[in-house]
């Protein structure tokens, strides 16, 4: 079962601005103009599901190999 998500939530943004600062706090080079791209990405992705969301961010705010546990372990908090 995929959960619909709607990327025009205000709480939603909040969230994934929250998620960024979390991941740049454990060392994740990520600045505004990622988070925008971000915001922007889940927006185009449609947002259809969890996974979406998370190969969307990923992409963005993944770079090295080492990154992927933090993200991993932020993303599934």
């Amino acid at each position: 079962m995929q959960t619909k998500l709607t990327s025009g939530s205000t709480k939603f943004s909040v969230n994934v601005m929250h998620f960024a600062r979390a991941l740049r706090r454990a060392g994740l080079p990520i600045g505004t103009d990622r988070l925008i791209d971000a915001l922007g990405a889940l927006e185009i992705a449609g947002l259809r599901s969890k996974e979406d969301v998370y190969w969307a961010l990923h992409g963005l705010f993944v770079n090295r190999p080492e990154q992927r546990l933090i993200f991993d372990q932020g993303f599934h908090i």
